[in-house]
């Protein structure tokens, strides 16, 4: 009989601590599958906010691509616009070949007469703003003569 009580006793020890190990395993698994929600969840999010700025790069993209494409067209109708007009008379295309050319001549010899007759107070405000000009009409005049002779 004793041997019986024993028999149930640690019979039962024995399932209650294959339920006990069970249960371990049964949580451990509870925790590691939380775990890999909580990757996953954490995953989802970080490619939501990827694809988000992927989305923001896109539409600045296409903005600027957008610009670009107006700026030509609006370009190519200007042009469309000038050529119109159809050939201008020679007299007309010399005359506008020499609007550069006495502009900056005329700023020179603007220049030299201020820089000569001017009396020390205005000659400061006035001989800055007149040399200036001169200095842009000059690399103007000439910086883009060059850069029309590297064309050709």
């Amino acid at each position: 009989m004793l041997d019986t009580i024993l028999s149930v006793a640690t019979g039962g020890a024995s399932g209650l601590l294959g339920t006990i190990i069970s249960k371990g395993f049964s949580i451990f698994d509870n925790i590691q599958e939380e775990k890999k929600s909580q990757r996953e969840h954490e995953r989802t999010i970080e490619m939501h906010r990827l694809d988000a700025e992927l989305r923001s790069v896109e539409h600045e993209n296409e903005k600027a691509i957008a610009e670009v494409q107006a700026a030509a067209e609006i370009r190519a109708a200007a042009y469309g616009h000038d050529a119109s007009y159809g050939q201008p008379s020679k007299w007309c295309t010399n005359v506008l070949r020499l609007v550069r050319p006495v502009l900056t001549f005329g700023l020179i010899i603007l220049t030299g007469i201020i820089y000569f007759s001017a009396t020390n107070n205005g000659k400061i405000d006035i001989e800055s703003a007149v040399v200036f000009m001169l200095g842009a009409s000059i690399a103007w005049w000439f910086g883009d003569r060059s850069m029309q002779s590297r064309k050709k």
